[in-house]
């Protein structure tokens, strides 16, 4: 059975942080995320000092998303959660969205595309992207399960 190991980094006033990471068979591994073919109706947004892109999804990757959400919650080590705060957006009149986070050190190396070309966080709005993603830690503060999907790569399609 697969279940998350969860490290404790960190704890302060904000809460506890811990490193997740899969543990299948013995074998640890970093929990990553593929989505295919979406594109992000807002662009670049940011919150504080920190950057997001929220993205479309799909069906299937939201059902993926859920799945990843109830393992963290299962595998948590001290039974008192009492909810976890899922990254994915459902509003009215809107697609529903994933929201992910640029890390504060990444680069325009992320996003991967043709030789030549000058591509920023900006050009991403409305183009469609294969876009890697993995989850690194999760915070815990007042029995409330927090995580950030962060942007590992960005693939450009070139149908755009």
């Amino acid at each position: 059975m697969t279940t998350v190991a969860y490290e404790k980094i960190s704890e302060n006033k904000w809460g506890h942080l811990y490193r997740v990471s899969l543990l299948d068979k013995n074998k640890i591994r970093p929990i990553e995320l593929i989505l295919k073919n979406v594109k992000s109706i807002f662009g670049l947004e940011k919150i504080y000092n920190k950057s997001y892109i929220k993205w479309n999804i799909s069906k299937n990757d939201i059902d993926i998303v859920k799945l990843i959400e109830k393992i963290l919650e299962e595998s948590y080590p001290n039974s008192d959660l009492e909810k976890l705060i899922s990254q994915i957006s459902i509003r009215s009149n809107y697609p529903t969205m994933l929201k992910t986070k640029i890390s504060n050190s990444s680069s325009h190396d992320v996003i991967k595309h043709n030789q030549g070309e000058i591509i920023t966080y900006n050009d991403l709005k409305n183009k469609l992207c294969n876009v890697s993603l993995i989850l690194k830690v999760v915070n815990i503060n007042n029995k409330k399960l927090t995580y950030n999907l962060e942007i590992k790569e960005i693939a450009l399609l070139n149908n755009n």
